[in-house]
């Protein structure tokens, strides 16, 4: 992602984390390939399933 979050291209280090695609908790491994790099606050929203990635790399956001 060249230091860039993966949705929004912030590039300002202080606000980037490493997001789990599939949870730890879930099976997920602490692997490159299940990992995106996030701004915190995409990183949140990820997490608590009001934003997604598609397996066709597409963001979506949710409706509910």
């Amino acid at each position: 992602y060249e230091w860039r979050c993966a949705v929004t291209q912030e590039k300002a280090h202080p606000v980037l984390e490493a997001a789990h695609i599939r949870p730890v908790s879930e099976g997920g491994l602490h692997e490159l390939p299940n990992g995106l790099l996030l701004r915190s606050d995409v990183h949140r929203l990820f997490d608590n399933g009001y934003v997604t990635i598609t397996p066709d790399y597409e963001f979506r956001v949710s409706v509910a």
